[in-house]
């Protein structure tokens, strides 16, 4: 009986134990849990701290471009604005520029054409007042020949006329007479060729008014097989009017037939 009370007690003692060593640990677990509770609440906290500030700092940083972006527009919009008022500016200066070249340039063109109008009429006036003097200076185109198979015979001192003309550059030789006129004062070459029979002698001369430029005298010996010609030329000075012709002094007679007997002449220089 004793021993039943005193296992009975100790199994209530264990009990107890248990009990009171069960109460201690769900005390303590108890505690433990609401520590780590406590301690997730504060991390929740924060957490959501961090969050709320990583939240600001990101509107701010965004609201911060936002506001940058658009002051960047408003900038760039005014930098355009003036851009365009600078180009419009350019613009105009470069049309003020043109015109005024333009009208600048007309002005260069206007004062040329008055000095150049009066340049030429200074000239006609120069030419009007020294008309004389340029045809002076001035050599016209004169040049003759002329030829004629001039059978029998011509009196002293007559013309020998040489009607069939090759060139007369100028008008002035006459086949009717044997006249050459000059038409101005100059310097001129004069050639004749002149043909006659065996036997006989030939006195000939050119003439230029009355003066004797040039003159000469040959003859063919009687026992020549051929006819005798003779060549001479003359340069000489005549003045406007003038005739030059060919003359002789003795009266051989001239053959008929392929002799041909000529008259030549051109100007030189105009004086």
């Amino acid at each position: 009986m004793i021993r039943l009370e005193i296992y009975v007690g100790n199994m209530e003692n264990t009990i107890q134990k248990f009990i009171n060593d069960y109460s201690i640990i769900v005390n303590e677990t108890k505690k433990a849990m609401e520590k780590e509770i406590s301690i997730g609440d504060n991390k929740m906290e924060l957490m959501k701290s961090e969050m709320e500030d990583f939240y600001k700092n990101v509107t701010s940083t965004m609201a911060q471009e936002q506001k940058s972006r658009s002051e960047n527009q408003r900038e760039l919009q005014d930098n355009a604005e003036r851009l365009n008022e600078k180009l419009d500016g350019v613009q105009k200066l470069v049309e003020n520029k043109t015109d005024e070249q333009e009208r600048k340039r007309q002005r260069e063109l206007q004062d040329n054409v008055e000095s150049l109008n009066k340049k030429v009429d200074d000239m006609k006036k120069w030419v009007e007042n020294n008309t004389d003097e340029l045809e002076r200076l001035v050599t016209p185109l004169i040049a003759f020949n002329a030829y004629g198979h001039a059978g029998g015979k011509y009196s002293s001192g007559q013309p020998v006329v040489f009607k069939n003309v090759l060139l007369n550059e100028g008008d002035c030789y006459d086949p009717a007479t044997g006249y050459f006129t000059a038409s101005v004062d100059a310097i001129y070459q004069f050639n004749a060729h002149i043909c006659f029979k065996k036997g006989y002698d030939l006195k000939y001369v050119i003439r230029a008014g009355s003066n004797h430029v040039i003159r000469g005298e040959t003859r063919a010996a009687t026992d020549s097989t051929d006819v005798k010609c003779e060549s001479f030329s003359v340069t000489v000075l005549v003045q406007k009017g003038q005739n030059v012709y060919v003359s002789t002094f003795s009266n051989p007679p001239y053959p008929d037939g392929d002799y041909r007997n000529s008259f030549s002449g051109s100007i030189i220089r105009r004086l």
